[in-house]
């Protein structure tokens, strides 16, 4: 009779969560609701999300509630055991963090009071793109069937992330028509050269959520110069020539480059 009235209550949970996660298409707002709800659903003290960059190589964590900045700031997790066997689509209990050797930072796990953790993976169009961290500070025993219900979540959540990100690149792409057609108006009522790299330097940022542009030509003897920039200090600007760096030599070659990390 207990186990049917906890998958009862499992199912109960289990619309209630799935309801309100998949009802939202923003998706800073997935982010921010999955966690909130799972910790006040599920009665846990925290819970965290991280996925996989684009470069497939570390987790960047996307949402978290109940943690303190400095426990989640204590460094990546990538190398833990737990988070490792989660990528690959196995979740993981961990009864006691503090004392469980597969832990990397064990102080920071006790002075931020954790006991209990449940890593789970998300799945993302039959794809592990990354993990679900569950918390709590006093000890809690997740059995197979908790963790086969927290599994299923994760799949929901990664659902709403991923009809999230759909309508959110929808929504760039429309921004890109329309900067594009506004752009090629603005370009088609000047002649004036300058005018017209100010304008695409300064436009392309704003569409494109970035924080910057540059459009450097290649005069004489194959050296860049800098023609128009927009978002950038004089200090970086003047910072040198790249003429040597390695992507220069590939743009010479005609092809496309990109930096993932342009501070390694």
């Amino acid at each position: 009779m207990e186990h049917i009235v906890k998958k009862s209550k499992f199912l109960d949970l289990f619309i209630e969560v799935t309801q309100t996660i998949t009802s939202c298409l923003d998706l800073d707002e997935v982010f921010d609701l999955i966690p909130k709800n799972l910790v006040k659903t599920l009665d846990i003290d925290a819970a965290t999300i991280r996925l996989i960059d684009s470069s497939r190589e570390k987790l960047i964590l996307k949402a978290a509630y109940g943690l303190s900045d400095d426990y989640l700031n204590r460094g990546a997790i990538d190398t833990e055991e737990p988070v490792f066997k989660a990528l690959q689509g196995e979740p993981i209990f961990i009864e006691n963090a503090v004392e469980d050797s597969r832990i990397v930072y064990h102080e920071e796990t006790k002075k931020e009071g954790i006991n209990s953790i449940l890593v789970v993976p998300i799945s993302i169009r039959g794809r592990v793109e990354g993990v679900l961290r569950l918390l709590t500070k006093k000890p809690y025993k997740f059995d197979q069937h908790d963790i086969d219900f927290v599994s299923a979540l994760a799949k929901q959540c990664g659902i709403a992330i991923e009809n999230a990100r759909f309508v959110h690149d929808q929504k760039i792409w429309l921004n890109y028509f329309v900067i594009i057609h506004q752009i090629s108006k603005l370009i088609n009522s000047t002649s004036d050269l300058n005018e017209i790299l100010e304008i695409i330097v300064t436009r392309l940022p704003e569409t494109m959520e970035l924080k910057a542009a540059t459009i450097r030509f290649f005069e004489k003897k194959g050296k860049l110069e800098l023609k128009a920039a927009h978002g950038l200090s004089n200090e970086y600007l003047a910072r040198g020539s790249l003429d040597k760096e390695a992507a220069t030599y590939y743009l010479m070659e005609g092809e496309p480059i990109v930096i993932l990390d342009a501070q390694c």
